[in-house]
């Protein structure tokens, strides 16, 4: 079976005319630029950053079901993800390979994963390193699971790391990988809308069931408070970025949102994301810079520039050079994309 080359959101754009031929559908994206990545990982809100400018490649091997999105993702080089999960989803990460790679400043220890509800996100890839996603609808759940059992698998993943065993995770990965493998193996599953079902639940049920049975870490009041303060602020951000407005927030506005002083979001975004939250706002604009630049929504590069507050136009060029490789010129001079970034796939329409 021959997948796509584009992106995981590719066959829901719902601003298609032609609607899925299956309830579920199996594909393979493949990146050579952090800013495609960050349109196509979408519904995730990342800032994607290799260490080594010029140095980047990333694939996803994936499915996608009507409320659940698994898939294996790869980054070659080293590279840095920070950002957001998905609004309304739960998220689960299953480290698989990468020499080096970190969360959150330190390795998986043996029988570990990730998982939670609007969580932030601090990933440090190593090279070669290769990881399993799954994304949940917070609303498939509320259906899938009782209401009790819903509330303490928000309580349970609070922390983000779970100690689940390695038999547990490797079990959810085996699912996971089958999945992926019967999926590619055999297209016609996907034809069937009681196997997608059998298919989302099994998936659910696993991991809820898995997660429910395992030990968290307990963190002190004081690491609680800065990551709700960062989660304020990241969703104040998503927002602003998801309605495409031209001025990002300021810091004062963050801490006011959060309801905390300016040292304590400081600490917050270097604690969570290793970054100051004025180098966070400052890296966001550079890298809707360059997808000004990409779309070709711009006649230069000053304009694009001064439309985003980087108005030092004398450090822009050798700012960009550094996180992405190239000059800005060169970005906008490279032949325009012949179809727009497709639809999310949260935002798809199965009918």
């Amino acid at each position: 079976m021959q997948f796509s080359h584009h992106l995981m959101a590719e066959a829901f754009n719902k601003n298609s005319s032609e609607a899925p031929t299956a309830p579920g559908i199996r594909g393979y994206s493949a990146d050579t630029d952090p800013c495609e990545t960050e349109y196509n990982v979408r519904p995730w809100q990342l800032m994607v950053r290799p260490r080594q400018a010029g140095c980047f490649a990333s694939q996803r091997d994936y499915l996608a079901l009507p409320d659940v999105l698994v898939y294996l993702e790869h980054y070659e080089g080293s590279t840095v993800l920070s950002g957001h999960t998905p609004n309304d989803m739960f998220a689960v990460v299953l480290p698989y390979t990468g020499s080096g790679s970190r969360y959150f400043d330190r390795p998986p220890a043996s029988g570990e994963m990730l998982a939670g509800f609007d969580s932030p996100v601090d990933v440090r890839t190593g090279t070669q390193h290769r990881h399993l996603v799954i994304l949940i609808k917070r609303t498939f759940l509320a259906r899938e699971l009782l209401a009790e059992t819903l509330l303490r698998l928000e309580q349970q993943t609070y922390p983000r790391w779970l100690t689940v065993g390695n038999a547990g995770r490797d079990r959810l990965t085996a699912i996971v990988t089958t999945l992926l493998e019967s999926t590619s193996n055999s297209p016609a599953l996907l034809c069937s809308s009681a196997t997608i079902d059998a298919m989302q639940s099994d998936i659910a049920q696993t991991a809820s069931t898995l997660i429910l049975s395992g030990q968290t870490r307990v963190r002190d009041q004081s690491h609680t408070r800065r990551r709700r303060a960062l989660e304020l602020s990241l969703q104040y951000l998503r927002e602003a970025m998801g309605n495409d407005e031209p001025e990002l927030p300021r810091i004062t506005d963050l801490c006011e949102l959060a309801g905390v002083s300016q040292r304590t979001l400081q600490y917050a975004f270097i604690d969570q994301l290793g970054i100051t939250p004025k180098r966070y706002l400052t890296c966001i604009r550079y890298h809707r810079l360059r997808q000004h630049l990409l779309l070709k929504t711009t006649g230069t590069v000053q304009e694009a520039a001064l439309s985003l507050g980087l108005y030092e136009l004398g450090r822009v060029a050798g700012e960009y050079r550094s996180m992405f490789g190239e000059n800005p010129s060169q970005t906008l001079h490279r032949p325009a994309a012949t179809e727009p970034f497709p639809a999310n796939w949260h935002n798809a329409n199965f009918a």
